[in-house]
């Protein structure tokens, strides 16, 4: 059986980093004050290099997972 516990775990922080950046870009500009002017305290360009970092990291190890799978497929079919 191949060890997961890896990719899982890359899952779960690309998962946390998109949380992260998404939660960062959507309070972009609020203080909570009607009143007050916006802030602008988000670079978008670093939140959209985050967003693809996170998109990337969990391609890759969501690819490492199927490719477990099928590894683990075919071991299990040549031992039959």
């Amino acid at each position: 059986m191949v060890r997961l516990e890896a990719s899982l775990q890359g899952l779960e922080e690309a998962r946390g980093k998109l949380e992260r950046t998404a939660e960062r870009v959507a309070k972009a500009g609020f203080t909570g004050m009607a009143s007050a002017a916006p802030v602008d305290d988000v670079d978008f360009s670093q939140a959209a290099i985050s967003l693809i970092e996170a998109r990337n990291q969990y391609l890759l190890n969501s690819r490492v997972l199927n490719t477990a799978e099928d590894m683990n497929r075919y071991t299990f079919d040549l031992l039959g």
